[in-house]
């Protein structure tokens, strides 16, 4: 039988009491945007640690009071307590836990807004955070259970101390739930899909065999801030603008920046931990203890901090710091943008999930004229740095897989040699954007290896193997031929999968390129009809839309792609030849590209009536030029173009069906489907097989109606 405890309900206005203040712009305090404008708020547990006496079990044993621990005692069974009190308003809980983990197999959890304090976490609704001694996961109960996010569990060891913040806040795009340990930020999610906004109890859940520990931070002091992954442009004076709703993070070639010691904001300055930051730009660092100077090498660039100066030296010369580089928890940090920019790296500022978003061009392969250079090459010669590119959908954009790749192959293999990574993925979309993105988000980081995965999204498209010949002609044409490798991934239900892995297979076949089925490992691997206790369940390796590749999962994509590579690398890294394009293909293609709406906006290329404009602060992960936006009250915008295909590249919401625009080329009308959410980013509209010859386009919005990019062939 389950055990349940609850404490008798109190008045939330003593717990109240303990409150820590919000952040302002000085960057001493946080608080976060909620609906009805209150600001959120850090509250401690001193009420939940007076008195037994406050507590009921079915068996008093399982807790007690302890020299102002409040402990909560293994057991044989699952159990769980729940404080009875709902909160009037979004907060924060901030208390101390330590977690007792007897073994690997089982786990603890904290919920919040739990619905029904009398039901056990399964039966009602709550978002819950799952601790295991590996893996910490944030889920959505009850009964799908379904995991929003997950990471590995390098924060909580057993039998440790630790300072814990955990909650949620509505916002008006959803709920967002925050997790931090020590000050990091474990979890930041958005709950836009199930969203549970109503304000519910706290519990503590155990497994058999655990304990749980929790007493009050004596002083409640928020730890600075840290970032997510998407911007808009840095102001010229480098202030990074305050965003109560979100954590700062760093971004790095489409990496998220991890680091043991969360970016600081100190006087309105980013600072980051510099060993991190210079390893994730590929630079070398080197440490004089006796003059407290850190200096990073990247090629030709050399930069040089001294702890507490705003002196340093940028290539030989004397610049002048706003912030002075910090030692702070034993780590030196130092001002992202100096640093990243003094490596000749740009910066680009989020303000709508405060990221600070650092893109290192990569170095490109000198070749002389007339003379072909190829990637295979550069992987056998130890003089020049190697530059990888993984190009595909949301499997690739989410990174589980590409890290580990890039960390446990290599830079394992070339561990004396510079490894820069490059993140192109962009979920829900396949190789019909992909072609047309191709210039811009993989030739242009000077790629020598090309990981591509699109099978999963072109499913059954009937232009698949046009559009990846597309691309494979592209790529093998180009002065400096990278390797490229096709990657297969899989879905629970193969029928559409199948069919795409089939077409780009056939490019491979006909091009000689390497290609990882792993699509065909991990259903000989896992237990897909979850019939037996002998195989891994698709629920271990996967979220909830069973699709993308947890971190586990992403683990043993790597994995294999490695034993792959290891069993015979000459069926990968090779130089490849230029064919005639196949008649079995379709591809008609010349020469597709995407022209910035806002830049042509800007130079008067376009016609418009109505009021249109450019929005800079929306999904600029991927509009890095800002988005053309139209105003509720609709207008038009008309230009001509030469080629024969013609699309449309914005911002697609969750609600299907809604047109608020009509396209007309020559005369015929086409429906636009979108709803202005802000929620991703999407091909709106796409139309090939034109005559390839100039054409007149007009997009007509009778409502608020926004895109980043014309996708043309001309």
């Amino acid at each position: 039988m389950k055990r349940f405890l609850w404490i008798n309900k109190l008045a939330l206005g003593l717990v109240l009491a303990i409150v820590a203040t919000s952040i302002t712009n000085s960057g001493s305090q946080w608080s976060y945007a909620a609906t009805d404008n209150s600001k959120a708020q850090i509250v401690g547990i001193d009420n939940m640690l007076k008195s037994t006496n406050d507590w009921k079990a079915s068996q008093q044993d399982l807790i007690k009071i302890e020299d102002g621990q409040l402990i909560f005692k293994s057991a044989e069974e699952e159990w769980e307590g729940v404080f009875n009190s709902v909160p009037e308003s979004a907060h924060i809980l901030s208390f101390k836990a330590k977690i007792d983990f007897p073994s690997t197999s089982n786990w603890v959890g904290f919920s919040i807004r739990q619905a029904d304090p009398e039901q056990f976490c399964y039966g009602t609704t709550s978002y819950f955070i799952a601790i295991k001694p590996t893996v910490i996961e944030l889920q959505r109960r009850p009964a799908d259970s379904s995991i929003l996010q997950q990471v590995p569990n390098t924060f909580l060891n057993s039998g440790e101390w630790h300072d814990i913040q955990w909650g949620a806040i509505n916002l008006p795009e959803g709920v967002n739930i925050i997790l931090k340990v020590d000050g990091n930020v474990v979890l930041d999610f958005i709950d836009t899909a199930g969203a549970i906004t109503e304000e519910g109890h706290f519990g503590v859940h155990l497994t058999p065999g655990h304990s749980i520990s929790l007493k009050k931070i004596d002083t409640i002091v928020e730890p600075a801030p840290t970032p997510e992954a998407t911007p808009a442009p840095v102001p010229d004076e480098a202030v990074i603008p305050p965003n109560p709703t979100k954590v700062n993070r760093v971004m790095v070639n489409g990496f998220i920046l991890g680091a043991d010691v969360p970016p600081q904001r100190i006087n309105d300055r980013l600072l980051v931990p510099l060993r991190a930051i210079f390893e994730a730009l590929g630079a070398t660092v080197d440490w004089d203890e006796a003059t407290q100077t850190a200096t990073g090498t990247l090629g030709e660039n050399t930069v040089k901090v001294v702890i507490d100066s705003t002196d340093a030296v940028v290539n030989g010369e004397a610049k002048a710091l706003d912030v002075p580089a910090k030692i702070i928890d034993d780590r030196t940090l130092v001002p992202v943008r100096f640093i990243s920019e003094s490596l000749g790296a740009k910066v680009v500022w989020d303000e709508n999930t405060t990221t600070a978003v650092i893109e290192l061009a990569t170095s490109s392969v000198v070749s002389e004229e007339g003379h072909k250079t190829y990637g295979a090459d550069v992987l056998n010669d130890e003089t020049k740095p190697i530059n990888i590119v993984f190009f595909g959908g949301s499997i690739t954009e989410g990174g589980n897989y590409s890290f580990p790749l890039v960390k446990n192959y290599f830079k394992v293999k070339y561990k004396d040699r510079i490894i820069n990574s490059v993140n192109a993925g962009i979920g829900g979309t396949g190789t019909d954007l992909g072609l047309f993105r191709l210039k811009k988000d993989v030739i242009s980081k000077n790629p020598d290896v090309v990981f591509i995965e699109f099978a999963v999204n072109d499913g059954n498209s009937q232009m698949a193997k046009a559009n990846m010949e597309c691309i494979v002609q592209q790529l093998i044409n180009l002065p400096h031929q990278p390797v490229i490798i096709f990657l297969y991934a899989p879905t629970k239900n193969m029928n559409t999968t199948s069919v795409g892995i089939m077409n780009h297979q056939m490019v491979a076949d006909y091009y000689g390129i390497g290609s990882i089925d792993i699509s065909s490992y991990v259903h000989s691997v896992l237990d897909t009809n979850e019939e037996t206790d002998t195989k891994p369940k698709w629920a271990d390796w996967f979220d909830a839309a069973g699709v993308h590749p947890n971190i586990v999962g992403g683990k043993a994509y790597a994995d294999y792609i490695i034993s792959q590579i290891n069993e015979n690398p000459d069926d990968y890294f090779k130089k490849l030849e230029l064919k005639p394009i196949s008649p079995d293909f379709g591809n008609e293609f010349n020469n597709p590209v995407l022209i910035s709406a806002a830049d042509a906006f800007t130079s008067n290329e376009l016609t418009t009536t109505g009021s249109w404009a450019i929005d800079k602060k929306v999904l600029t992960k991927y509009f890095k030029d800002g988005v053309l936006v139209c105003t509720p009250d609709g207008g038009e915008v008309t230009f001509k173009f030469t080629g024969h295909a013609f699309g449309i590249f914005g911002i697609r919401g969750s609600t299907a069906g809604y047109m608020p625009a009509t396209i007309t080329i020559d005369g015929d009308s086409y429906g636009v489907t979108q709803n202005y959410t802000n929620t991703n980013a999407y091909p709106l509209f796409y139309k090939t097989n034109l005559t390839n010859t100039e054409h007149t386009v007009t997009i007509t919005a009778t409502e608020k109606f926004a895109f980043g990019y014309f996708m043309l062939d001309e």
